[in-house]
């Protein structure tokens, strides 16, 4: 059997493109040389890859939905291996998904101290709701993810990175604002603004459900940050993971910090990859650098002096 790697990179393109037209076009090669090495490679793989259709495009069959996959990890492994061949120091691309809610916690700390530490190492990152992060994940368009713990689907492996221990926002002059610890039963009867991204709101409504309690639902937002801003105008209340050394909304009002009596269980963040995958030099040593960070509480850096 002697396909070559060049082939691969077409059968790639061409599913990937859904055309042969488009595919052609992107690898700067004739329409009919794609072709032809495409029909070479099934030759040599005894299989049809392709339902071909004229104006319509291409189809993978069953066949070739299997076959993208390998596809795939054997031109990513002679990439690793020209990379690795080519230099003694960790160099070449990694792409590394992120939680929307995590990036601004996780991704700075990363980006900036891993790319310190190796320079040629090109670390891109895409920030996605968590079923889209899992997804590609799979279809290895990402090398690796930060993520919740909380509702991840089978075939990744993980570690942990910190735990987040669930807290309550009030505005500064809600009636709670002064009392050391908050019970959730006190708050069910007002509104509680939600995460509107479903694997946080889900969360967040667990935390509830566990107590046998039941919510008041106020607003729904994706930005924490906009959840900051009606908690501190008073228009309900939040409850939490996510964390800030800033006190104040971007209005400039007060939001206060109490933590909950009894305390919900915490959700772990982890970082993520495809089970039964190789994973490039440089992927190992970005999640050995991430899990030996100190992460604080929710994932926060130590307070920057002077504050």
């Amino acid at each position: 059997m002697n396909f070559t790697l060049r082939q691969l990179s077409y059968f790639v393109a061409a599913a990937e493109a859904g055309s042969i037209f488009h595919a052609a076009d992107k690898l700067h090669v004739s329409q009919s040389a794609l072709s032809a090495a495409l029909t070479e490679l099934e030759r040599t793989l005894n299989t049809q890859l392709f339902v071909r259709r004229k104006a319509r495009g291409v189809t993978l069959t069953a066949s070739g939905v299997r076959a993208l996959e390998q596809a795939k990890l054997v031109l990513r492994d002679a990439n690793e291996l020209s990379v690795t061949c080519s230099s003694t120091e960790l160099a070449g691309p990694v792409m590394l998904g992120c939680y929307a809610p995590l990036a601004s916690i996780v991704l700075p700390r990363l980006l900036q101290g891993f790319g310190d530490l190796h320079p040629r190492v090109r670390l891109d990152f895409v920030e996605c709701d968590q079923d889209v992060l899992q997804s590609k994940l799979r279809t290895g368009a990402l090398d690796v993810g930060v993520a919740y713990e909380w509702s991840l689907t089978a075939g990744l492996d993980r570690i942990v990175l910190y735990e987040a221990h669930p807290y309550v926002l009030l505005s500064e002059d809600h009636r709670l604002a002064s009392a050391p610890t908050v019970d959730l039963a006190d708050l069910v009867d007002e509104p509680l603004v939600l995460p509107s991204t479903p694997v946080s709101q889900e969360h967040t409504l667990s935390v509830f459900h566990d107590r046998g309690l039941s919510v008041t639902k106020g607003h729904t937002t994706t930005s924490f940050e906009l959840t900051r801003a009606l908690v501190g105008r008073g228009m309900g209340y939040a409850v939490s993971v996510q964390r800030s050394h800033n006190d104040r909304s971007h209005e400039g009002l007060s939001v206060v910090v109490k933590e909950l009596s009894p305390p919900a269980r915490p959700v772990r963040v982890v970082m993520i990859w495809p089970s039964r995958v190789r994973l490039a030099h440089r992927v190992r040593e970005l999640i050995e650098y991430a899990t030996a960070l100190e992460w604080g509480a929710g994932g926060l850096p130590p307070e920057p002096a002077g504050r």
